[in-house]
């Protein structure tokens, strides 16, 4: 895709505007991006704003760095998703609190109401 596709794209599909330059300089890291822009291009590239923050590996056990965080692609992933805090796994509680900080509380709510709900069938 050329930059002024992409810029075509970010308009028509987002509603965002980045110049085709615009789009050259933040692919040459000239140009740092905002969380807006970075949800833009997710939608113009049709793809989760986490594919654009998660680091290229081949393998989850890769050794990989976001800003932020540091540890194996998986890891990586992981925390990105919210799923896991690097490096604490030893303790439960904080990964338990890590994971629902990171969840909008209507997420937590659906996440315990449907967990609730297949333990009731298990009798």
């Amino acid at each position: 895709m050329t930059y002024t596709e992409l810029s075509n794209r970010l308009k028509t599909v987002a509603g965002w505007d980045i110049s085709p330059v615009g789009v050259r300089r933040i692919e040459n890291r000239e140009r740092r991006i905002t969380v807006d822009d970075l949800t833009a291009l997710a939608a113009a590239l049709d793809v989760a704003p986490i594919a654009l923050l998660m680091p290229h590996s081949a393998n989850q056990s890769d050794e990989c760095q976001s800003t932020g965080r540091r540890g194996t692609a998986g890891q990586v992933y992981r925390w990105l998703r919210g799923d896991a805090l690097p490096g604490d796994t030893d303790d439960p509680r904080k990964q338990f609190m890590f994971m629902i900080d990171s969840r909008p509380p209507w997420a937590v709510a659906e996440t315990i109401t449907t967990r609730a709900g297949a333990d009731d069938g298990d009798d």
